[in-house]
């Protein structure tokens, strides 16, 4: 879904809203790399081009330097599943405005859970988040998806 993301991007420059935005990560199969080639060439085409970059793959060891240059993570998934990535950017305490359902009890109380990848939706949601302070859901991240957390519950299922 980075194309609704670049979208958005649309809509924040149009608003005359300043960002950037670094697509962070790797096409893994032909499919996906067939997409990628299609969002630059219509990132190519847009005014905002250079507020967008593809930085490419990140080592595990160098995220917590790119999620602290972050002002907002944003995640339009739809895998139900609790991407890595948001809880890692989550406890950095940078604010994720995401579409997984997985984050939604976590993240609707605050207004960064949007149920739509509608460009408006997500611009909206992108300015709501920045300079969000989130510390409280940091430290809840922390506190129940820490090693020292889920370690015990998968004892108690075992």
């Amino acid at each position: 879904r980075v194309r609704e993301l670049i979208r958005a991007c649309g809509v924040l420059y149009a608003r005359n809203v300043s960002f950037t935005a670094s697509i962070v990560g790797v096409p893994a199969t032909a499919k996906d790399q067939e997409y990628a080639h299609e969002l630059t060439q219509e990132l190519a085409r847009a005014s905002y081009k250079e507020r967008i970059a593809f930085t490419g793959a990140v080592r595990h060891e160098d995220l917590p330097q790119v999620l602290a240059k972050a002002d907002v993570f944003v995640n339009l998934s739809l895998t139900g599943s609790l991407d890595k990535a948001v809880l890692e950017a989550l406890i950095m305490r940078v604010p994720v405005v995401s579409t997984n359902e997985a984050f939604e009890s976590l993240l609707r109380p605050v207004g960064l859970y949007i149920d739509s990848v509608e460009e408006e939706v997500v611009a909206d949601a992108i300015v709501r988040a920045y300079g969000m302070p989130i510390d409280a859901l940091s430290d809840t991240v922390r506190k129940t998806h820490s090693l020292s957390a889920l370690i015990p519950a998968i004892l108690r299922v075992l």
